[in-house]
């Protein structure tokens, strides 16, 4: 279950790059057609209805040119996948008028249709492939019931004298058999096979994104440490200094000083609670002992620990508060504080945060949802990189949600982010409700 995910209403599954493959393979399409029927027209004498065939390979390169229009719009806008299969089902359509225009089955180019489907196949849904995959079987099978003949080559002369053709009958109803088998078997296996590339891929990219969190955290774990343990002696001389200004300051009934001599100790306490927050931030907290928890008790103190001003705007919706859970609480307290300031500041000063807790099986869920005017994809995007951050300056460092991913993910968690513009905000959590450390 660990790792973690991002999603919005407008991200493409197919990659840019496959269409941008698609595109140049179609404008080969188009220059391969015009020279083929440019050939058998003036050097093979073959008569070709040129000005009907000519029409449809303009189509086709005029729809490349809109799709190649499009693919410049793609990381704004999304939404790839009906265009690109739009494209081959147009194709396949195209090619079955074309063929139709030029011999029906006895054109040796109804192979093309296998590269459709392979197309279709390697860069698209299944919904898509096996609508390619029907449409190209019934395209080809309709060309046994009509067609323009060229020449001899007609099956209405083959099916007029069979004494003549049925040889050549035989063997293209066995075609017909033959494409059909190859359609499916091609459509099966390398949709099988892309997905398993595709989700290889995915895997990779995850163990390379956990490797890097994990090294970032050992950095920021470092630091923190560093600046604690380099802070800690200045900051204590500071604090006995400043006690003694406020004795003395006592002594002499001097209130205005004993007053700074005291705001002075207490902002350097709150420098050292600082200095402990980015510790435990930072993955001091990774290594707490777990511990066994109601899911209600948990919510309530974290929701008890927040200012009162963001504990206002704060809506909790709890199932089944009394389940038992194995957890760091200081930990998860930290994460959930990160992922509501977060969804506080993303919101408008009235408005409010949802906080949803409950159990399924032995998981623990988490939802923080905010209305807010969300990210768009390529925010969404780089949401989890450290030092990364849309607000203005001296109003966030940009480690909350990274440190709230990392803490999630070395719990055995998972965390997925889902925004648009329109919809603001939700962050949910899964974790294992009894840790392989816990059983222990």
């Amino acid at each position: 279950m660990a790792g973690l995910s991002l999603h919005t209403r407008r991200q493409p599954s197919i990659e840019p790059v496959a269409l941008a493959w698609l595109v140049r393979m179609r404008w080969g399409a188009v220059l391969g057609e015009a020279l083929v029927v440019l050939v058998a027209q003036l050097w093979w004498r073959v008569d070709l209805p040129w000005l009907p065939l000519s029409f449809w390979i303009g189509l086709v390169a005029l729809s490349n040119a809109l799709l190649a229009t499009r693919l410049r719009r793609a990381d704004r806008e999304g939404g790839l996948d009906a265009w690109a299969g739009g494209m081959i089902l147009l194709d396949t359509a195209i090619l079955t008028i074309m063929l139709y225009l030029s011999g029906g089955p006895t054109n040796p180019f109804s192979a093309l249709y296998l590269v459709e489907i392979t197309l279709a196949a390697v860069i698209l849904e299944p919904l898509w492939i096996w609508t390619i995959v029907s449409a190209s079987i019934a395209g080809y099978g309709s060309l046994f019931w009509r067609h323009r003949a060229l020449g001899a080559l007609s099956m209405h002369a083959f099916h007029a004298d069979h004494s003549q053709g049925q040889g050549v009958h035989a063997h293209l109803y066995g075609m017909l058999l033959a494409f059909a088998t190859a359609a499916l078997l091609i459509a099966c296996f390398v949709t099988s096979l892309a997905q398993a590339l595709r989700m290889r891929e995915a895997e990779l990219r995850s163990a390379e994104a956990r490797a890097l969190r994990s090294e970032r955290l050992a950095s920021l774990t470092t630091l923190a440490a560093g600046a604690a343990h380099e802070l800690s002696t200045p900051l204590g001389s500071i604090a006995l200094v400043a006690k003694e200004l406020e004795r003395r300051c006592l002594r002499d009934e001097d209130a205005s000083a004993r007053s700074d001599a005291r705001l002075i100790r207490e902002e350097v306490q709150r420098c050292r609670t600082i200095l402990d927050r980015m510790a435990l931030q930072a993955g001091e907290a990774l290594g707490e002992n777990l511990e066994a928890r109601e899911l209600g008790e948990l919510v309530h103190e974290f929701h008890e620990s927040l200012a009162p001003a963001s504990r206002e705007r704060v809506d909790l919706y709890l199932e089944s508060p009394r389940a038992l859970a194995s957890v760091p609480p200081r930990a998860l307290g930290q994460v959930l504080e990160n992922l509501v300031h977060n969804a506080l500041d993303a919101s408008a000063s009235q408005q409010h945060v949802e906080l949803h807790a409950h159990t399924q099986a032995d998981v623990l869920h988490f939802r923080i949802r905010d209305y807010g005017q969300g990210m768009d994809n390529a925010t969404l995007l780089r949401a989890t990189e450290p030092f990364f951050t849309t607000k203005g300056p001296g109003k966030g460092m940009g480690l909350g949600l990274f440190l709230a991913a990392s803490t999630v993910e070395s719990l055995g968690g998972q965390l997925d982010i889902e925004s648009s513009r329109t919809h603001g905000t939700e962050v949910r959590i899964a974790l294992p409700r009894w840790p392989k450390e816990a059983e222990a």
